[in-house]
Order: C-alpha cells, then structure tokens, then sequence
C-alpha cells in the first residue's frame, strides 16, 4: 500500500489533474468580466488623457467609444487566450503528457 493510499491524497479519480471543465467555466466568466471592465476603464482614461488634454477640449464625449473598442479589444484577446489554453490542455490529455509541476 502507498502512502498515497493510506492518506488519501490520490483515491480522487480527479487528484492531481486541475479543475473539472465545469468548474473552469465560472472562472474563465469572471476572468474575462473583471478583463473586459479594467479595459473600459482604461480605454477611457487614455482617451480622455491625449484627445480632452488640448485647449479647445478636443472630443471628450467621444471617450466612451475608447473605451468600448479596448474592451472589445480585451475580450477578443480573452476569448482567444481561454480557446488556447483550452485547446493545449486537451491535447497534453490526449497524448497523457501531465502539465508542469502534476505527477
């Protein structure tokens, strides 16, 4: 008997092997909400920093389409950051090749 046995550690048939695609699910929505909204912020702050910085006040009531297009910006880039990640992990399933740092 291993002293993996007579502890418990490895009698999950998941033990070892992450998160179940359910419960990445949740995280990968708050990833990229969380993603998406600091981008918005952001967006409008660059915005209104170079384009309502001048001394005519420029096209500040334009910054909220900065905004929106950063936030598009990071949603693709989430969007396909998750496939990736996604896609790399199902092929070191496939080929039984464990991620780092998993026996």
């Amino acid at each position: 008997m291993s002293s993996d046995d007579m502890h418990g550690a490895a009698s999950a048939p998941e033990a070892g092997r992450g998160l179940a695609a359910a419960d990445r699910v949740p995280l990968y929505l708050f990833g990229l909400t969380l993603l998406v909204i600091v981008a918005f912020v952001a967006g409008v702050a660059q915005f209104e920093a170079t384009e309502c910085s001048g001394p005519e006040d420029g096209e500040c009531d334009m910054a909220a389409f900065g905004g929106i297009f950063w936030a598009l910006c990071a949603f693709t880039a989430g969007v396909v950051a998750i496939v990736v990640a996604e896609v790399v992990r199902a092929v070191r399933r496939r080929t039984g090749r464990a991620p780092a740092g998993v026996r």
